[in-house]
């Protein structure tokens, strides 16, 4: 093989009268590098867009969630929840409550979704306490205040122009019986901070109240309309989810972040694969340099091939030499465009230079994630390519006749 990688380098340096060799053999490294680059950045991309929204939507829902299919809420949710926590990939349960309701205050009105929860299980759940202060935790749980606490996403107070202390007005939907007939239900509520989930969507239209407020405004005694739960492994959602549905029978209906989330994750998988396969084709314009290469030398050095053969070389030897060249670019491609793929990436991730609209997109900026799965599958692709695109050049230098080829020497 040291015979064979020998003439292979040989091969591949530049001389006064095969610059145009050289110069080929150098577009077709280029053009490894460039693809093998753009395959990269372009799934490290997509993997990072996928898993930050995963992670956003994550962060402010439950892996598992228990609806009721009669009734208008959940009576007994203390028994249901501890069936629910008797599962052994259950981690934690919480009951909620989710209502749509109207936001009055000085600055405007909205209509938002407003979620009812006891602070203490909640951020065993889903991170949307994670943000909030201490003061706005201790309002959510403290029941003995002159007026019922709110948090409101970030985005949300932006847009009504309130601060922390204010007082807001909720008007539920929930009719209430007055001398004067029927009435919507009006309730005066405190702004105790905000909470920020990273995504658009929730800060823009979420707001938190204590679980006896909610209760007391959609009128529900002493029923949550959901029951939550998170899990250990998230990709374990749906296994569990028909755990749950088995034991809990038809009074409900169990769904998980996976299937309510489906079309939007198979949608992001379906793009990752297609752009894979177009920048693919950076590759192989690549791979057809690499061809044009081996055969513009084999051409030029048939003389020499005839001469190895009539000193002894085998057509194998041969073959190998020109799979070796094609190779060896490929090699040199594929390494220096994973590396500034690699670099790119990083800096493109870490100092976030790709900013989002936040009221278009559901995340702030770009965000760039390396897998090595997804690299070393780039990488083999490319090598797979390189190897391929010599065989045909390599095949026809091995059938040259040194007799034919020195005959007029």
């Amino acid at each position: 093989m040291r015979f064979e990688l020998s003439v292979a380098l040989r091969y591949l340096r530049a001389k006064r009268k095969q610059t145009l060799l050289s110069a080929v053999s150098l577009i077709a490294v280029i053009g490894f590098i460039l693809g093998v680059m753009a395959l990269i950045i372009a799934l490290a991309l997509m993997t990072g867009f996928q898993e930050d929204i995963q992670s956003k939507i994550l962060g402010a829902s439950a892996h598992v969630i228990l609806y009721p299919t009669g009734a208008r809420g959940i009576r007994d949710y203390h028994n249901t929840i501890d069936v629910v926590r008797k599962n052994s990939d259950v981690v934690s349960v919480s009951g909620v409550i989710y209502g749509k309701v109207m936001i009055y205050t000085a600055g405007g009105a909205e209509g938002i979704v407003l979620k009812g929860i006891d602070p203490t299980r909640e951020k065993a759940v889903t991170d949307l306490t994670s943000s909030l202060d201490a003061d706005a935790l201790k309002a959510l749980n403290d029941p003995n205040q002159e007026r019922d606490p709110i948090v409101l996403g970030v985005d949300l107070a932006k847009t009504l122009h309130v601060k922390k202390g204010e007082i807001v007005t909720l008007v539920s939907p929930e009719a209430l019986l007055t001398p004067l007939g029927l009435m919507p239900k009006f309730k005066k509520l405190k702004v105790a901070g905000t909470f920020q989930s990273g995504m658009y969507e929730y800060d823009q239209n979420w707001a938190l109240v204590s679980m006896k407020t909610a209760q007391r405004l959609f009128s529900l005694g002493d029923s949550v309309t959901l029951i939550e739960a998170r899990i250990k492994n998230i990709h374990d959602a749906a296994k569990v989810s028909d755990q749950l549905q088995k034991q809990l029978g038809s009074r409900f209906l169990v769904d998980n972040w996976i299937n309510q989330n489906r079309s939007l994750f198979s949608a992001m998988k379906l793009e990752k694969i297609m752009l894979f396969i177009t920048i693919t084709l950076i590759v192989l314009v690549a791979a057809f340099n690499v061809v044009s290469t081996l055969i513009m030398t084999v051409l030029d050095k048939h003389k020499d091939i005839a001469v190895l053969m009539s000193m002894g070389a085998t057509t194998k030897q041969i073959m190998r030499v020109f799979m070796i060249q094609g190779v060896l670019i490929g090699i040199a491609g594929t390494f220096i465009g994973a590396l500034l793929g690699i670099v790119t990436s990083w800096v493109m991730d870490h100092y976030k230079i790709i900013q989002l609209p936040l009221d278009v997109y559901f995340i702030p900026y770009l965000p760039f994630h390396l897998r090595s799965e997804d690299i070393l599958m780039i990488m083999g692709t490319a090598l797979i390519i390189s190897f391929l695109s010599t065989l045909y050049p390599a095949i026809r230098a091995s059938r040259i006749n040194p007799t034919e080829a020195l005959r007029y020497e």
